[in-house]
This record gives structure tokens, C-alpha cells and sequence, in this order.
């Protein structure tokens, strides 16, 4: 990895979560990138507009503080 610093991995595993390997890059990038987000944040909670990964790290967070 470039610059051998400490990544942060959950956000590596988010990004293979949302991934649609099953699709070429190259023949359509937003739904091999975001499909697995869409699909899984389709159903927002009373209260929401929109998710997106800030709302989830938002949401993270507060766990962890509390």
C-alpha cells in the first residue's frame, strides 16, 4: 500500500460490501460501485430523507461514544 501508513480497513470492508463484482467497471461504474449501498439502504428509517456512508459512520460513532 502506498505510503505503508495505518488505513482505516471498516472502510475497505464497506467498499467490498457495496461492490457488484458480477458487472464490468468498465460497462456501467456507479452500479458496480453502489449497488450493494443502494440495495441495502433502500429502506430508510422514519425520520430519514436519505442515508449515506456519513449518516452510517454519524451513526457508528454515537455507538461508540455512548
Amino acid at each position: 500500500m502506498r505510503g505503508g501508513g495505518d488505513y482505516n480497513l471498516w472502510g475497505c470492508t464497506s467498499l467490498n460490501c457495496s461492490l457488484n463484482t458480477l458487472l464490468d467497471p468498465c460497462d456501467d461504474f456507479y452500479d458496480y460501485v453502489c449497488y450493494g449501498f443502494v440495495k441495502n439502504t433502500s429502506n430508510l428509517p422514519e425520520g430519514y430523507t436519505r442515508k449515506s456512508q456519513f449518516n452510517i459512520l454519524w451513526e457508528k460513532s454515537d455507538k461508540e461514544i455512548i
